[in-house]
């Protein structure tokens, strides 16, 4: 596990700096876990990477990815890790530096438990918090999704533009919306077109039909 963190810590820093890759080729035929541990704890206390834990779990809409920093949700996806790897790291080194993924389930166990309560009936609202890595426009949006959507209503993006103050951003707040990185907690699933049809999902329209209806039970 240790030697795995090594070799995560390894991806993040410039290939091409000799220095950094002659101190890892040295880390790396180092047999102590207590002195690789230790090394490890100077790499974090000095702030040198920015870690992001992630877990996955099965659910009724099909799996999902958990992301976290710290004690922060930064994203819930469809989806396996290894299936959104690329577009995971791609985004993640915009809003951090030097970012590493550590499959670590003990950080988002929480979450997981709060969302397989939602599943089987028993959860309404979520308690963990959140992270919003976006552009400003962007976490207005999230933000009103969050806040004015309650469980087994629905609202039209017009709605959502005129909750931020921006009634003729229509299209630009479904282009935020699709952008949406908290699948299911931050309920973009709950906005529907102004005829009242089901429009574009992220996820998928069986997701977001699945979804409505279980919270019409």
């Amino acid at each position: 596990m240790i030697q795995q963190e090594l070799e995560a810590l390894r991806s993040v820093f410039p290939k091409r700096c000799h220095s950094t890759q002659v101190f890892f080729r040295i880390v790396s035929q180092i047999n102590s876990d207590k002195l690789l541990k230790n090394i490890l704890n100077y790499i974090r206390k000095e702030d040198l990477v920015m870690e992001l834990y992630y877990d996955e779990m099965e659910s009724p809409v099909g799996p999902l990815t958990i992301i976290s920093e710290a004690e922060h949700i930064v994203r819930i996806e469809y989806g396996l890790f290894n299936q959104m790897e690329a577009k995971m790291r791609k985004w993640s080194e915009r809003y951090f530096d030097n970012p590493i993924f550590i499959h670590k389930p003990g950080k988002v166990d929480h979450v997981k438990m709060e969302l397989q309560d939602y599943f089987n009936g028993k959860r309404s609202v979520f308690s963990f918090e959140l992270s919003f890595h976006g552009t400003t426009f962007q976490h207005k949006v999230w933000q009103a999704l969050y806040d004015t959507i309650s469980y087994g209503e629905t609202k039209t993006y017009k709605d959502i533009a005129a909750a931020i103050g921006k009634p003729k951003a229509v299209r630009a707040v479904g282009g935020a919306v699709n952008k949406n990185p908290f699948s299911i907690v931050v309920p973009c699933h709950r906005v529907i077109g102004a005829s009242g049809k089901m429009v574009g999902y992220n996820g998928g329209l069986d997701k977001k039909e699945y979804l409505l209806a279980h919270e019409a039970k």
